[in-house]
């Protein structure tokens, strides 16, 4: 007898091939049979009207981090994501040098944790080991960090790697490889990432590529420098022949609009002399980050407690003014380029009353100018800020989503608990079907469905997900097509989504129309498991 037996849904089987009507049984977590399917299962479900598909693949998360506090990851299973690719923008919490110094603590504590220390481990064996024990809701593969690397072998200083220190760094990756991880993430718009060279990336890339491994990129930039920033990244694709995923890929500020189709044609170009690169992008036209991010590169060279000591006083904050608005320093220059009134606090544990705010609202009733509502909020939580900046326009995502180089990820970053978040964390999957496929009709539905299941799981050696097959495994997401849709706002993004009827993992109901089952039946993957 079948465990679970799904009739006469619409199957959408994560090839891009024509959706069909049949029957799915389930025998210990596994795909038994597709078709007609004869007898009765121990569960029955009547799925006419319904349509399912493969458990949904978020190609760019963070989960890394978030796992540790949020293990359930209810926020994705209600959006039917069954398989997290963790371990980007350069982020994770190993492998790192035993001899990690504290500032690099300090910071990674305020970046990805809310300023609460988190162990660093020294091998990303023993990282995944801690991630499985905390018996996750969704299955889980990871890329290691940059950040680590470099963070914890340098430090946070603007300078380049020594050639003992770059042996270093390739002796970690080298260990994170054989342990499984499935390549290297960088994140060169943050500290310290943001102070590697291109020649660094080079060589940490060739280790990732002996192992068949994926190198994945938050780019230098993503606004006026985005074309520079592609450059870069196809000089790494070629030179350590290595696979390559651009993160969210996307263009900011209204006049940088024009070298979207640019930066595309470049890619597209290398890829037919020889490169192997394709990128994910998420639903929305508002990015999110760490407030820290838009400062000016050498304001995080000397760790934390040198940062809220050089805010508090109006000499500090005014020589801050002077670097972000008449600037010597190359980054992307958010408050500069799109004003503190599009920036949104959302996460601000010593400030709550900041989070929904606008930092220039934050600043106005706070009867201060907005560099000084801005430095106020940095010192009083020690950098540990998350907020919204609302820089895109929601036609070039259309774009992007159309070019069959690309895949979905959510990019995000709740932990729970935390009252604000962006909304892509909760909803980004229910967006894309109900609003970009159904409503906009940009792709086929075949199409759609296949960038969020079969495309992600081919690109990312997913041998058994990402299909509708006999011997696949039974992640599951069983939703109506027609009603299928978002509600989150980035003002309530805990409004829950439509159309998602069940979610399974491996076999076993995690999610029941937005109830929870109590199924953690989420596993940590290794490259090539």
């Amino acid at each position: 007898m079948m465990d679970l037996v799904i009739r006469k849904a619409m199957i959408y089987d994560g090839s891009g091939e024509a959706a069909f009507s049949a029957d799915v049984a389930v025998k210990d977590g596994v795909i038994a049979a597709v078709g007609e399917v004869p007898g009765r299962g121990k569960v029955e479900i009547d799925a006419v009207g319904l349509s399912l598909a493969p458990g949904f693949i978020d190609a760019h998360t963070h989960s890394e981090c978030h796992v540790f506090q949020d293990p359930a990851r209810l926020c994705k299973l209600r959006q039917g994501v069954t398989t997290e690719v963790a371990g980007q923008c350069g982020w994770s919490f190993g492998p790192a040098d035993e001899n990690a110094p504290q500032e690099f603590r300090d910071y990674l504590a305020a970046v990805k944790n809310s300023g609460r220390p988190m162990p660093l481990y020294t091998t990303a064996s023993a990282l995944f080991d801690a991630t499985a024990a905390m018996k996750p809701g969704a299955h889980q593969i990871s890329f290691v960090g940059h950040h680590v690397l470099r963070g914890s072998v340098v430090g946070m200083e603007d300078r380049p790697a020594t050639a003992e220190e770059l042996e270093r760094m390739k002796e970690l990756l080298e260990g994170a490889m054989r342990d499984g991880a499935l390549g290297m993430s960088s994140g060169l718009v943050y500290a310290p990432g943001i102070y590697s060279t291109t020649e660094e990336l080079i060589e940490l890339a060739k280790v990732v590529a002996r192992y068949d491994g994926i190198y994945t990129t938050h780019m230098r930039n993503e606004a006026d420098g985005l074309l520079a920033a592609v450059e870069e990244t196809i000089r790494i694709a070629r030179e350590a022949k290595v696979r390559t995923n651009i993160s969210h890929m996307k263009v900011m500020y209204q006049k940088n609009r024009p070298l979207l189709d640019e930066a595309l044609r470049r890619i597209e170009e290398a890829n037919a002399e020889g490169a192997d690169i394709f990128f994910d992008v998420y639903p929305y036209a508002a990015a999110s980050a760490t407030l820290l991010s838009t400062l000016p590169p050498s304001y995080l060279t000397r760790g934390v407690d040198w940062l809220a000591e050089e805010l508090s006083t109006p000499e500090g904050v005014a020589k801050l003014e002077k670097a972000i608005m008449e600037p010597t320093e190359a980054w992307e220059n958010p408050l500069l380029n799109a004003g503190f009134d599009h920036d949104m606090i959302v996460d601000a544990p010593m400030t709550p009353e900041a989070e929904g705010k606008l930092i220039s609202d934050y600043a106005r009733e706070r009867g201060m100018r907005d560099i000084e509502g801005y430095a106020e909020l940095i010192v009083k939580n020690r950098g540990a800020v998350r907020d919204i900046r609302f820089l895109m326009d929601e036609e070039d995502l259309v774009r992007l989503y159309r070019h069959p180089l690309c895949v979905l990820g959510t990019d995000g970053l709740y932990t729970g608990g935390t009252t604000l978040s962006h909304p892509r964390g909760f909803a980004s999957f229910p967006r894309f079907l109900g609003r970009f496929i159904r409503e906009k009709q940009i792709l086929s539905r075949e199409e759609g469905v296949r960038r969020i299941t079969g495309l992600p799981a081919d690109r990312y050696g997913l041998r058994t997900k990402g299909y509708i097959r006999t011997g696949y495994d039974a992640d599951l997401v069983l939703f109506d097509f027609e009603k299928i849709l978002d509600r989150a706002t980035y003002a309530d993004p805990f409004l829950p989504n439509e159309g998602v009827e069940m979610v399974f993992v491996s076999g076993q109901a995690a999610v029941v129309r937005n109830h929870p089952t109590g199924v953690c039946n989420g596993k940590v993957y290794r490259r090539g498991d």
